[in-house]
C-alpha cells in the first residue's frame, strides 16, 4: 500500500497520470438511517428497522444533517 501511494505521489509531482488497479479504492459507505422511538425517546442507527428493539413501537426517521440543510 505504501509503495502504491509513493508511485501515485511521484506520478502527480512529475505530471504524469498513472493507471491504478483499484486496490486502494475506499469502499462505499453503507447507508444507515437514524430512527427515534417516540415512547422510549432513544435514537438508533439502523439499516433496515422500523420497530424499536426495546418496546416494539414504530420508530420515526430522525432528520440528518443533509435533511436539515447543514451538509
Amino acid at each position: 500500500m505504501g509503495s502504491s501511494l509513493l508511485r501515485q505521489m511521484l506520478a502527480f509531482v512529475n505530471g504524469s497520470e498513472e493507471e491504478t488497479d483499484g486496490a486502494d479504492d475506499v469502499p462505499e459507505p453503507t447507508t444507515t438511517i437514524l430512527r427515534t422511538c417516540p415512547d422510549c425517546e432513544k435514537t438508533f442507527i439502523v439499516e433496515e428497522r422500523d420497530v424499536c428493539p426495546d418496546c416494539d413501537t414504530a420508530m420515526d426517521i430522525t432528520p440528518s444533517e443533509r435533511d436539515l440543510g447543514f451538509w
